[in-house]
């Protein structure tokens, strides 16, 4: 996906990640990736589509896109007039919102050196 980076998951909060696991596997997703850091999270994946749940409480549903020269994208989407707001925990992170209010996160590079394949 151009400017944003790689697509990488519908991302969502929850409270409960086994739940909502088994609700997705039962409707056809298979475990992906999982890890703890910086918070506990599970990606399901399935042909076209990866779904994202982290437990935190602080995550608006929204999309989630990595690319390694992320800085030079937020500054080019900068200079292009959009409001990207940088983002934290994550050293990098920016959100952009769509005009639907979609928020669109992106972070710099796709570490999953933390991450286990499930």
């Amino acid at each position: 996906f151009s400017l944003c980076g790689d697509f990488v998951e519908f991302s969502r909060a929850t409270t409960a990640i086994k739940t909502s696991m088994e609700f997705w596997e039962k409707l056809g997703l298979l475990p992906g990736w999982h890890a703890e850091a910086p918070h506990p999270w599970v990606r399901l994946v399935r042909d076209e589509i990866n779904l994202g749940f982290h437990l935190t409480g602080s995550m608006q549903p929204g999309l989630s896109f990595f690319a390694e020269d992320m800085a030079n994208r937020v500054e080019y989407l900068r200079a292009a007039g959009y409001d990207v707001r940088d983002s934290g925990p994550f050293p990098g992170a920016a959100t952009l919102t769509a005009p639907e209010g979609t928020p669109i996160y992106l972070f710099a590079g796709l570490d999953h050196s933390e991450a286990v394949v499930l």
